[in-house]
């Protein structure tokens, strides 16, 4: 039950199983097996940037402090940062916007679309 989604820039696309409301498998790029983001990750996640702008931090070697990246490896306990895939994800399910380069902007709850 997996679909693809593109990239921000739309380069790439990359597979998906689940949602941000249940939890999802990500496979960025060729990976063989998911990273995995439980349903009790993606909670914290939307309560801890609710309705702010916040930089995805892509580098894979330095998030940067109060980004996206350093949220999922801080969470997850990863030294991976797929946070550009995840961005992906919130913008395609509803949850956030692409505000400018290199940032997203997370909507608020009630006005979620896409919500399932």
């Amino acid at each position: 039950n997996s679909r693809l989604i593109p990239t921000r820039t739309g380069r790439a696309t990359f597979k998906v199983a689940g949602s941000i409301a249940t939890g999802a498998d990500i496979w960025p790029g060729k990976m063989r097996y998911p990273i995995k983001f439980p349903k009790s990750f993606m909670d914290a996640l939307l309560t801890h940037f609710s309705e702010g702008e916040v930089a995805v931090g892509g580098s894979f070697d330095g998030p940067g402090h109060g980004t996206l990246g350093e949220f999922i490896q801080q969470k997850l306990k990863t030294k991976m940062n797929p946070a550009v895939y995840l961005a992906a994800l919130l913008i395609e399910e509803g949850y956030a916007d692409a505000s400018r380069r290199g940032y997203i902007r997370f909507c608020s709850r009630k006005g979620v679309r896409g919500r399932k």
